[in-house]
């Protein structure tokens, strides 16, 4: 593990590991958030 986990607890730092080998794991996590609160906001709204 790098120095950027060092004062997490080791499933948060395998979780930073991941996303730090894979930037494009941080684009889909954002696509699909704000796919639910579109879909959420949408069904919300009064028509």
């Amino acid at each position: 593990m790098g120095p950027y986990s060092r004062g997490t607890t080791h499933g948060i730092g395998a979780v930073v590991e991941t996303v730090y080998e894979h930037p494009i794991l941080i684009l889909l996590v954002v696509a699909v958030v704000a796919t639910t609160l579109f879909v959420w906001y949408r069904k919300k709204s009064p028509k």
